[in-house]
């Protein structure tokens, strides 16, 4: 524990000490990437706001107690969507954080849904016969919440029926408990799917190995680097440090080979 926290302040440090001003080599090697792609074709931001029904209110979650959990506010405030690369990033990544702002609950097709921008990962609903399957109900019950509600507001309030697990990240399985409680999926036999192997991976991943997959995961994706152009802007998949709430793991029910 006392390696770990040694770890994140020298992360925490080396971000405040990030030059502002990029080197030549730095801006040269932006410029490839300026010309490598074909930045001016905007496409993608027109596939990923199709299908938007309405964006996460606020772009801000809250738990109970008021403190914030989850925060776009800080990212939107300087990755507008026509604002060009500054030098300090590459612009292939500029473009993924711009990409990643856009969120909000989404139709992919009539009857799937998905909540994207509640967390890392994207949570995505099922109209089912006799109700909604969720698939991987994000990081942290606020965020799962957050979402399910959104999707009773516009496509109605119907019981949870199932709850899948795709593998065994923390993103994709912590906020179970926003979409069911777990005394009401063994009341009423609701089934909580996972892969073959997955408690055996999660606590291989999580527990045995969490000190070092932690650390991985904060050199990956600059975890405790200030948020701005000169620091943390986006790692590819997401924004850092993900839905900061309540988790917990619901087990698996029934588990697919």
């Amino acid at each position: 524990m006392r390696l770990k926290c040694a770890i994140m302040m020298a992360v925490v440090a080396a971000g405040n000490s990030i030059a502002a001003t990029p080197t030549e080599t730095t801006r040269a090697a932006q410029q490839r990437v300026l010309q490598e792609y074909a930045f001016a074709d905007r496409q993608d931001f027109d596939d990923a706001k199709r299908g938007l029904i309405e964006a996460l209110p606020g772009n801000v979650i809250h738990d109970d107690a008021g403190q914030v959990v989850w925060d776009l506010r800080p990212f939107l405030a300087f990755e507008g969507e026509e604002k060009p690369a500054p030098d300090t990033v590459n612009p292939a990544l500029w473009r993924h954080a711009q990409l990643n702002n856009i969120n909000g609950l989404f139709e992919v097709i009539p009857g799937i849904y998905q909540a994207r921008g509640f967390d890392v990962a994207v949570a995505t609903f099922i109209r089912g016969k006799s109700g909604w399957i969720v698939v991987d109900p994000l990081s942290s019950e606020e965020s799962a919440r957050t979402a399910l509600e959104l999707l009773f507001k516009h496509e109605g309030k119907l019981p949870v029926t199932a709850v899948i697990y795709t593998h065994g990240h923390a993103d994709h399985y912590l906020g179970a408990g926003g979409v069911i409680d777990a005394a009401e999926a063994a009341r009423r036999r609701v089934p909580i799917l996972a892969p073959e192997g997955f408690l055996e991976g999660l606590f291989s991943e999580s527990v045995l190995a969490g000190n070092a997959m932690g650390r991985r995961f904060q050199f990956q994706s600059g975890q405790g680097i200030p948020i701005g152009p000169e620091g943390t802007v986006d790692f590819g998949q997401g924004k850092v440090p993900g839905s900061r709430g309540k988790g917990g793991l619901i087990a698996p029910t029934l588990l697919i080979n």
